[in-house]
């Protein structure tokens, strides 16, 4: 077994996305040596750090950056205190990955790119649904292809917190409309039609005129989806970590003496994540570490992405406000 890294990689946040973070790291052989928890009374830290063998943990974030001198930093806190943290350690020049949603408003993202305009490729955000395996492949697919209409279904469930619930479109939803925006680089709002806070739908435009349409009805026994129809294949991502391909309907009767048709997809191919890690997270981990160059010798099979930055993240919560806009 190879020695880790030598590198310093400090965490802020040590919940259960953390920790998700934290084994592809590990995976990786480097070495997590700080952790900042932003509760005192945190019950996640002393866990966290036996677990992945961190030495320090801090509850002084300031305190942290000058101990420590670090290569990067993981920020993986709660999503609404997300936007202050950045701001607050903007000042230390470090490379960062942060996870969704960086903040919930535009004008708090304008804040943040303002900030963060001369940072370069370091600041990567944690939509780990782009680097799914069979995502640069479905997007290569699409090129050439005329395409008729996307749908996009999002059937949150609610919780007790109406606060959560107002901001869950930032923090859950976004992941569709940043999936549909990396898929056709372009992404624009039109129209929008609201039941009530938990039933919307929108109609959105991609690039060559494409349609889109956007469905949220919350509570149903649904699942969350994207298909996109061409003129001779239908790509659907059902559950998202699926990829199932048509491409013709079979058209049989349900009785030898019946009039009733029954239309089922002829499935082509499908493909599915690789699931030793959570979704998306080993390769997104590469990509960052290849950008700041961490340690050569991990970037193996990195997948060719556009990477999530401040900018893709004003466009996708631009959208998601406009969609819910009373």
């Amino acid at each position: 077994m190879t020695e880790p890294t030598t590198k310093s990689i400090g965490f802020i946040g040590c919940g259960e996305t953390a920790r998700f973070h934290a084994e592809v790291l590990t995976s990786l052989n480097i070495k997590i040596s700080c952790v900042f928890a932003t509760n005192q009374k945190s019950k996640n830290i002393e866990g966290f750090a036996n677990d992945f063998h961190i030495e320090k943990k801090y509850f002084d974030i300031d305190q942290m950056f000058l101990n420590e001198k670090l290569d990067a930093v993981w920020v993986v806190v709660p999503w609404n205190i997300t936007y202050k943290v950045l701001k607050q350690i903007r000042k230390y020049n470090v490379p960062i990955f942060v996870e969704k949603p960086v903040a919930t408003t535009k004008l708090q993202v304008e804040e943040l790119i303002d900030l963060y305009k001369d940072f370069g490729s370091h600041l990567q955000v944690g939509f780990n649904r782009r680097f799914y395996d069979f995502m640069p492949q479905l997007k290569e697919s699409l090129i050439d292809k005329k395409i008729k209409s996307v749908i996009i279904e999002a059937p949150e469930s609610s919780s007790e917190d109406d606060i959560f619930n107002l901001n869950m479109i930032h923090i859950n939803t976004s992941h569709l409309i940043d999936l549909v925006l990396f898929l056709f680089d372009s992404l624009e709002f039109k129209s929008s039609w609201i039941m009530d806070k938990k039933n919307y739908s929108a109609f959105l435009i991609a690039k060559k005129n494409i349609p889109v349409h956007f469905i949220s009805s919350w509570d149903t026994n649904s699942n969350f989806s994207i298909k996109i129809s061409t003129e001779d294949e239908v790509f659907h991502l059902k559950p998202l970590e699926k990829l199932t391909i048509y491409d013709s309907m079979k058209v049989t009767t349900l009785s030898n003496n019946s009039k009733i048709r029954s239309y089922i997809p002829n499935i082509k191919s499908e493909y599915y994540c690789d699931d030793n890690f959570k979704p998306g997270f080993l390769q997104q981990a590469l990509y960052f570490i290849d950008k700041i160059d961490l340690d050569k010798s991990v970037n193996k099979n990195v997948s060719k992405h556009q990477y999530p930055d401040l900018i893709s993240c004003k466009k996708v919560i631009n959208i998601c406000e406009k969609i819910i806009e009373q």
